[in-house]
C-alpha cells in the first residue's frame, strides 16, 4: 500500500499543478495585459500539502513531463525551451520554493498562521528571485525587474493572500473536524 502512494501522491501533484497553471485571468495596467496563473500557488500548495517528500517528487516530475512535451506549464505550454526562455528560472525557482517548504514542514508547526504565512510568502521569494535571477543574466537587471517583477508583484501578493487563507481555513476545519470526533 505504501508504495501505491509514493507513486500516487506525486501524480495527483502533478495533475494539481497542471491544473492550476491552467487557470489565467488578465488585468490591465497601462494598457499593458498581464497574465496571472494559477502555476505558482499550484506549486506552493502541493509542497504544503503533500506528505513526506512527494511534494518536491511532484513538482521534479511536473517540470520534467512539462520538459519532454505534456503541455501543462501555464497556459498549455510545454518542452525544454520553456528553461531558457524568460520562464526558465521561476520554473527551476518551483523546484526549489519545494525544497524550502518542505524543510519548513519538517520544523515548524504547519498548523500555525505564521508558519503557513512564512511558507506562501518564502515559496513566492524563492520563485520571484530565481526569476528575476534567470531574467537578469539574460537582460539585464532594470530588465529583469520590468519583464519579471513589476508586472506580477500584485498578482504575486494576492496568491500569497489566497494561499494563506487557504491553509489556514483548511487547518482550521481540520482541527473542528478532529475535535468533534472524540
Amino acid at each position: 500500500m505504501e508504495l501505491i502512494k509514493s507513486f500516487v501522491q506525486p501524480l495527483l501533484g502533478i495533475i494539481a499543478i497542471a491544473i492550476s497553471a491552467q487557470i489565467t485571468f488578465e488585468f490591465s495596467i497601462s494598457q499593458i495585459n498581464i497574465p496571472i496563473t494559477g502555476q505558482t500557488l499550484g506549486v506552493i500548495l502541493v509542497a504544503f500539502y503533500s506528505k513526506k517528500y512527494f511534494g518536491i517528487v511532484a513538482v521534479f516530475l511536473y517540470l520534467i513531463f512539462g520538459g519532454l512535451g505534456l503541455p501543462i506549464f501555464a497556459e498549455g505550454s510545454f518542452g525544454w525551451d520553456k528553461f531558457t526562455s524568460g520562464s526558465g528560472g521561476f520554473l527551476v525557482g518551483f523546484l526549489f520554493a519545494a525544497i524550502i517548504i518542505y524543510f519548513i514542514k519538517l520544523n515548524f508547526k504547519k498548523e500555525k498562521l505564521s508558519v503557513i504565512a512564512l511558507i506562501n510568502i518564502g515559496g513566492t521569494i524563492v520563485i520571484l528571485l530565481f526569476g528575476i535571477t534567470w531574467l537578469t543574466y539574460l537582460f539585464g537587471f532594470d530588465k529583469a525587474l520590468e519583464y519579471g517583477f513589476f508586472p506580477f508583484w500584485i498578482g504575486a501578493l494576492a496568491k500569497v493572500g489566497i494561499g494563506i487563507f487557504t491553509m489556514y481555513l483548511v487547518g482550521k476545519l481540520k482541527i473542528k473536524e478532529n475535535v468533534s470526533a472524540l
